[in-house]
């Protein structure tokens, strides 16, 4: 039944909201893209792939995607740069901001997310949901802060949130416990990477239920940190 309801959000967008910033003249390519965001969410940004997906022109799909973001339906987290150009990619991340669509539209249902079920699904819709939360907030903070993600040729980081010379790298993780291998990329983003002449804090989000301490400026946060308070 959610499905049904967020299928016809998804309609009501398309065929109201959609109509009053632009003329669409193919509304199901509409549909099928934001069909196409909701599978790639957390993902970097390659417009020729939805492109070929879909069945449409590149300006056609930067127009759709434009519209999108103008509706906070889909956002693009673009990639920090610490001037090393030559180890760095600069592909901005794409990310369908309503979880819940994400959800119905890839009729992900209760066992999805099971204990024994299959991570990689809730990995995606997990770090879509602490980016969208994460850019809610920031309107509110004393200090102006961006966000942005990072990947170089070997290590990645998730999300980066910089403020001045302040860094926070965060990796989000759907687990519920973490080992030495969930903190590597934020270890060496911190003491090899760009980030070792930065003020770096490292936070790895899980679905645990403890806050936990590694040393080394790193924490574990549970999930549940965002809805608790």
């Amino acid at each position: 039944m959610a499905g049904v309801v967020h299928s016809d959000y998804v309609d009501a967008i398309v065929d109201r909201d959609v109509s009053g910033l632009a003329k669409i003249r193919k509304a199901d390519s509409m549909r099928r893209l934001v069909r196409q965001a909701a599978a790639c969410t957390a993902n970097e940004l390659n417009v020729e792939a939805i492109c070929s997906a879909i069945g449409i022109q590149r300006a056609t799909a930067e127009q759709y995607l434009d519209i999108l973001t103008r509706l906070s339906l889909v956002g693009c987290l673009g990639a920090w740069a610490s001037g090393e150009a030559r180890r760095e990619v600069k592909q901005p991340k794409l990310h369908m901001l309503d979880t819940g669509i994400v959800a119905a539209l890839r009729n992900f249902v209760p066992a999805t997310f099971a204990v024994d079920a299959n991570a990689t699904a809730l990995g995606p819709l997990a770090e879509t949901f602490v980016y969208s939360e994460l850019l809610k907030s920031l309107p509110y903070q004393q200090e102006r802060w961006t966000l942005h993600h990072w990947r170089g040729k070997n290590h990645e980081v998730d999300l980066i949130a910089e403020s001045g010379k302040t860094l926070v790298s965060i990796e989000v993780k759907a687990a519920v416990n973490l080992d030495s291998g969930d903190l590597k990329n934020l270890r060496w983003f911190r003491s090899q990477g760009p980030g070792k002449t930065r003020n770096v804090v490292g936070v790895v989000i899980y679905l645990g239920n403890d806050v936990l301490s590694f040393g080394d400026g790193i924490c574990g946060i549970p999930l549940s940190a965002f809805w608790a308070f």
